[in-house]
């Protein structure tokens, strides 16, 4: 099973504390964290995925742009301070509303854009590596997410603003198409010259050393 077939299956979110021992947003974060890490780890990178092709590494930013929240922490503090007077039911039928709305985004298409030496990429890219380009994915609901790439790496780029926040505060992997373009725009002085491409959706590992 994936991990959402778990997460959306109606004996599940009802009956959590069957499967996993407790129905807290807490235990249900370390157990799909865990079941997220094996599939990862087994070689079955697409276990962690929806149906439609959203990995679930995007769905804590997803929650946080849902909620509007500038935190930069887990998902269960992301949702006790979206309802501090909320009971641990009301907390995880929360979380679960949000995974079936994740469930309904899918992949639109795929760009591509080659780094140039005006977007000022350097300060982004870690290890001292140098960037080799952009990927940005879109989806429905006007969304879309960024891949970073290196030679040796690739990653999801947290690069996509809370709408009406400046591009230096607390940024989101997954969000807005043109909050994506916007912060774009602030951090590297230039919008990507995008083009249609086939790569690939997700970040690929890191080359062993």
């Amino acid at each position: 099973m994936t991990i959402f077939d778990w997460l959306t299956m109606s004996a599940f979110q009802q009956r959590t504390a069957k499967y996993i021992g407790r129905r807290e947003i807490a235990t249900l974060i370390t157990w799909m964290d865990g079941y997220t890490d094996a599939c990862v780890d087994g070689g079955q990178p697409e276990r962690a995925r929806t149906p439609n092709g959203l990995p679930v590494m995007l769905l804590r930013d997803y929650i946080a742009m849902r909620e509007g929240s500038t935190s930069d922490e887990d998902i269960p503090s992301i949702l006790h301070e979206a309802m501090p007077d909320g009971t641990e039911k009301a907390i995880v039928d929360r979380f679960f509303a949000h995974v079936n709305a994740f469930m309904q985004l899918s992949i639109r298409c795929v760009q591509h854009a080659e780094a140039a030496p005006d977007m000022r990429l350097e300060r982004f890219v870690r290890y001292g590596h140098t960037a080799a380009g952009l990927r940005k994915v879109s989806l429905t609901e006007g969304l879309c997410w960024i891949i970073l790439e290196t030679p040796v790496r690739e990653e999801y780029w947290r690069c996509i603003p809370k709408a009406g926040e400046s591009a230096e505060q607390l940024l989101y992997a997954i969000g807005p198409e043109k909050e994506a373009e916007r912060g774009m725009r602030q951090q590297l002085g230039c919008v990507p010259a995008w083009e249609p491409c086939e790569l690939s959706c997700y970040p690929k590992p890191p080359i062993p050393r």
